[in-house]
């Protein structure tokens, strides 16, 4: 099993929140998955499955690991290299940030912000999304963002750092590339074309042009 794995939301992808987005997580936890899920529970299905969701590889068992009261409109979720903390980005412009082995949120790193705050956007809002997350060696924390911004964060201390990226459109995920390179999927968030850059020193090449078959 490979050491993690992490969620990329593609921007035909995102209409589909409902959906669960899942991330194996490192070795300590190589038996369990983590998931998310955008939106509660539907008519039928478990009332008592929401927010972050612990299911165990070996008997399929899925139980609720945060309280989607601690966790409204997730988009991603990742584990730091640095501190074993399970990190979430919100459809709020919020990332949040827990105990991995109980669930219990970690101290506000934002002032007037509740337990469990790791990192505000600087445009907080339902339509300015932190959609995904992608963490350096050391920790720095990356955060793909619907004004099409890649933000970054000391993974220590929440600090916002000089973006890695500005003025893209919209970007739904992040990965890292074999040169240290990050990859970033952009467009519209709601279906429709899309694009994949890879960014380096800031400065933003198209690998695969909007409209490219089979696309994004």
């Amino acid at each position: 099993m490979p050491q993690s794995h992490e969620p990329r939301w593609g921007p035909l992808a995102f209409c589909l929140l409902g959906l669960l987005s899942i991330l194996i997580t490192q070795p300590a936890y190589a038996d369990e998955v983590f998931a998310t899920s955008f939106f509660a529970p539907e008519p039928g299905e478990d009332p008592n499955l929401g927010g972050v969701l612990k299911i165990d590889l070996d008997t399929g068992a899925v139980s609720t690991f945060i309280s989607p009261a601690s966790v409204i409109f997730p988009t991603d979720i990742a584990v730091g290299p640095h501190d074993g903390a399970l990190y979430v980005s919100t459809q709020l412009g919020t990332v949040l940030y827990f105990d991995s082995t109980t669930g219990a949120p970690l101290p506000s790193l934002v002032g007037g912000q509740p337990a469990g705050t790791f990192a505000v956007l600087p445009t907080q809002g339902f339509g300015d999304a932190a959609l995904s997350l992608l963490f350096d060696s050391d920790g720095t924390l990356n955060v793909a963002t619907a004004f099409g911004s890649i933000a970054v964060f000391n993974g220590t201390t929440g600090s916002q750092l000089a973006d890695r990226a500005s003025g893209l459109s919209p970007i739904s995920g992040l990965d890292r590339g074999p040169s240290g390179e990050i990859f970033a999927t952009t467009g519209n968030l709601v279906g429709g074309p899309g694009e994949m850059v890879s960014v380096v020193n800031g400065v933003a090449t198209t690998i695969v042009s909007t409209g490219a078959s089979p696309g994004i």
